[in-house]
């Protein structure tokens, strides 16, 4: 094809990508209706820009200097196939059109695969229920009510950073070169492959972290903290800056998640503790003596209210509303 015009690379990028206005559309259009080359030239072009979106994989890279090599490549490739004709007529265009076509696919890969990968943020919050959601890196996060996350891919770095104000319980895909760091004002948590639960209210005065499987690191930026391995907690203490692996595991660690509920023993005051974590209606004790009244019980997936009832059955209590809260009432327990 001779005589392609100095700004139809810009032209057909503009269109091929989305950003092309009414006019420029139809501007290309009417290139286009000017012979069969000027069809075979952006088809060329056209399988070029869908090679090159599918080997993205996501990735952002520099649209505008992408084509402006791709149209240096072409415009070497059109002086060469210039050439060529004047020498060897019987040489079919559609073989040097073919030849020039795979060296600019070839091209536009490799500009493709060296540009940087793009950076990433997500925020996700819960209001006042659970929620689950997926983060971009594929890791999975199950969030208790009142609970704010924020997600961060740092590209330059091939880091995964969170910041979580609150609690969560996260499935995550390890990665070696790509470390996944929680955040939680002073204190990280790094997942090395696992599943854990973290809990870690601003208001509170301790970082508490469960892993289910795998291992996870607790640490500051003072202390080396934690090695946490399958089944153990790990507890930091803001305030004296301690951390303590407690000897005694919480059954009801992820009962916001599951709703199974165990209480062995327990003092109602705990058992009302836990229940509050899980749900957003609020049990509340009309008397504090009555904290000391000791449950062996379990629930399985069922509602604050009929847990209320069988708790209030059970001690030979009364349950009341108020204020949107449910209000257990009776005899004190020694």
């Amino acid at each position: 094809m001779e005589n392609v015009p100095q700004h139809i690379d810009e032209l057909i990028a503009r269109v091929l990508a989305g950003e092309a206005n009414a006019e420029e559309r139809a501007s290309l259009d009417a290139w286009l209706n000017g012979g069969e080359d000027n069809r075979r030239y952006f088809r060329s072009l056209e399988i070029l820009f869908e090679g090159a979106t599918a080997a993205r994989q996501r990735q952002e890279f520099d649209t505008d200097a992408a084509w402006n090599s791709l149209r240096e490549r072409v415009r070497k490739s059109e002086a060469g196939r210039s050439v060529t004709m004047q020498k060897k007529q019987y040489v079919s265009w559609y073989w040097k059109a073919a030849a020039a076509l795979v060296l600019i696919m070839a091209v536009g890969y490799l500009i493709v695969r060296l540009q940087p990968e793009a950076s990433v943020a997500m925020t996700v919050e819960s209001g006042q229920m659970t929620r689950q959601d997926t983060l971009p890196d594929g890791s999975t996060a199950f969030l208790n009510a009142s609970t704010i996350l924020e997600y961060h891919y740092i590209a330059e770095e091939r880091s995964r950073k969170l910041t979580l104000k609150g609690e969560a319980y996260f499935e995550v895909g390890h990665a070696e070169d790509s470390p996944f760091i929680i955040e939680c004002a002073d204190v990280f948590i790094e997942d090395i492959g696992t599943t854990f639960n973290v809990r870690a209210y601003p208001d509170s005065a301790t970082v508490e972290v469960f892993v289910e499987t795998g291992e996870v690191k607790l640490y500051t930026m003072l202390a080396p903290g934690l090695l946490l391995g399958a089944g153990e907690t790990g507890v930091y203490n803001r305030h004296t800056r301690e951390f303590t692996k407690p000897e005694m595991q919480d059954e009801n660690v992820l009962s916001y998640k599951t709703r199974v509920f165990n209480f062995s023993d327990r003092d109602l005051r705990s058992v009302v503790e836990t229940l509050n974590r899980a749900y957003s209606t609020k049990i509340k004790l009309a008397n504090a003596k009555l904290g000391n009244c000791r449950l062996d019980v379990a629930f399985r997936d069922e509602s604050i209210e009929a847990i209320a009832d069988i708790i209030a059955e059970t001690l030979g209590l009364t349950v009341s509303l108020r204020n949107g809260d449910i209000i257990l009432d009776g005899t004190a327990c020694e």
